[in-house]
C-alpha cells in the first residue's frame, strides 16, 4: 500500500516521496532482475528528482532450506544520484554506481544501457508499459 505525502521532509520535498517500489524476474532477459522505484507522487513535466538523497537499492540473496528462508551474507548495493538542474536548463542529469565498481550516467527522461545496467528514470504514466526500470 502507497502512504503519500507523511512525514515533514516529504512535505518540505515531495521528489523525495517513495510511493512504490516493485522487483521481479526480467520477463525478457531471464537471470535479471527488475528494479522499479517511484517517487513524487504530484510530479509534472516540470518535476525534478532531489539532488539532495541517494537512491539505494539493497540486495542480499536469500536462500530457501527447510521450509523457510535465510539471507546470504553477501549485500550488492545500487545507488542513484540525481544533479541539481543548471540555471537555465530543463535536462537533469544524474549517476548510478553499484557495489561491483559499475558506473552509469543518465539523463531525465532517456532510456540507457551500459555493462549489463538498463536504466530509465524519468515521468512515465501508470498507464503506460512503454518503459520498464531494469538494473541488471
Amino acid at each position: 500500500m502507497s502512504d503519500h505525502f507523511s512525514g515533514p521532509a516529504v512535505m518540505g520535498d515531495p521528489s523525495v516521496d517513495i510511493t512504490d517500489f516493485y522487483a521481479f524476474p526480467s520477463p525478457e532477459r531471464p537471470g535479471n532482475l527488475v528494479l522499479i522505484m517511484n517517487v513524487f507522487p504530484m510530479a509534472t513535466p516540470q518535476s525534478f528528482f532531489s539532488d539532495v538523497v541517494t537512491h539505494r537499492f539493497r540486495l542480499r540473496p536469500v536462500m530457501r532450506s527447510h521450509g523457510s528462508f535465510t539471507f546470504g551474507d553477501a549485500e550488492y548495493n545500487i545507488d542513484v544520484r540525481f544533479s541539481d538542474v543548471p540555471e537555465g536548463s530543463s535536462v537533469q542529469k544524474g549517476n548510478v554506481v553499484t557495489s561491483d565498481g559499475r558506473e552509469m550516467s543518465l539523463v531525465f527522461n532517456e532510456a540507457l544501457e551500459k555493462d549489463g545496467m538498463r536504466v530509465f528514470a524519468g515521468l512515465v504514466s501508470d498507464r503506460s508499459e512503454e518503459h520498464t526500470s531494469e538494473l541488471q
